[in-house]
């Protein structure tokens, strides 16, 4: 049984990864105070249907705003890659759709 569940398990962490964001390389020193609130309102203003939209100095835009997957693929870049890696944003492509975060320096 436990190794009917572990199998389980990783069946859907692999599942996970391969929808992961992809992560800009260089690590961020441009952290400002607002910079987390500004991504999550560039999140909002994304997959409400705006595809490109500035809050402070954070960037997000996507080939299909609104997308079927864009409120998940978003959050994924917030937190994998600003939040979990200290990256400046990332990208994430799946099925067509594509969305992007990206901050420039205050």
């Amino acid at each position: 049984m436990r190794s009917t569940i572990a199998s389980v398990l990783t069946a859907f962490a692999l599942a996970g990864v391969s929808q992961a964001a992809d992560c800009y390389n260089t690590p961020s020193n441009w952290f400002y105070g607002s910079v987390y609130d500004d991504a999550w309102s560039v999140r909002n203003a994304v997959c409400n249907g705006n595809g490109d939209k500035w809050a402070g100095h954070v960037h997000g835009t996507s080939n299909t705003p609104g997308g079927s997957s864009c409120w998940d693929a978003m959050e994924n870049i917030i937190n994998q890659c600003i939040y979990g890696e200290n990256k400046p944003g990332g990208q994430w492509t799946a099925n067509g759709q594509n969305y992007y975060i990206s901050m420039t320096a205050s």
